[in-house]
């Protein structure tokens, strides 16, 4: 998914899509054009360990069935 989608989806990330903050970054909800909902995480990079977290979770997601 393109960052234009990510913006289009999230409304540039508006506050009334912003659903809270996780251990690295905060989260928001996402519609994508074919309707299908989403969770966008926007990952702090400032926070030591987060990419490492990140990568971690998304290797369980990808294992998730939704």
């Amino acid at each position: 998914i393109s960052q234009r989608e990510l913006l289009h989806a999230t409304s540039n990330f508006s506050n009334a899509n912003f659903l809270g903050n996780g251990s690295f970054g905060s989260v928001y909800k996402g519609i994508l054009a074919d309707g299908m909902t989403m969770a966008v995480k926007v990952l702090n990079l400032s926070f030591k360990g987060a990419s490492k977290s990140f990568d971690i979770e998304g290797i369980v997601m990808r294992q998730i069935r939704h």
